[in-house]
């Protein structure tokens, strides 16, 4: 009987120390369970911060593109515009030129004639009338030659 004591004796002390060592890594990995599911946490957290951010990020980007879509629709409504008010100036800056070479024509015919007839009024009275038509085309066309037509292009 003793012998049967002292080896059950022996058998619960195992088995108690077997029974402590569970409890042991049972704890052991408790605490691995606990600080893993706070490491899931955080990550969680962050993963959540990071997708607001993001998602906060791609709408800022999304304002400014539309914004900077409308910037560019203006600018380019804004260039037609001008492009068009540059095209209606130049169209009148040019009436103006053809007006003004119009007017130095007429002015240098009425010159020729002026000319013409005041030469004619001191030939006619000293009797020699040669030369005062083709001295009269050739101011003419002296006058159309020195005329500048630099702003014509559109």
């Amino acid at each position: 009987i003793n012998a049967q004591l002292g080896t059950e004796s022996a058998e619960r002390d195992n088995f108690e120390s077997s029974y402590q060592t569970q409890k042991e890594r049972e704890r052991q990995v408790k605490e691995q369970l606990d600080i893993l599911k706070d490491h899931c946490a955080d990550l969680e957290s962050k993963w959540e911060d990071a997708d607001v951010k993001y998602n906060k990020m791609l709408a800022e980007l999304e304002e400014r593109k539309t914004s900077n879509v409308l910037a560019l629709t203006d600018t380019e409504m804004k260039v037609v515009q001008l492009t068009q008010v540059v095209r209606s100036l130049r169209n009148d800056t040019n009436e103006i030129d053809d007006r003004i070479e119009q007017a130095q024509e007429y002015m240098s015919e009425l010159d020729v004639k002026l000319d013409e007839s005041s030469r004619s009024d001191r030939r006619s009275d000293t009797g020699n009338t040669t030369g005062t038509i083709s001295e009269g085309k050739a101011e003419i066309e002296k006058t159309r030659q020195a005329k500048p037509k630099a702003r014509r292009r559109l």
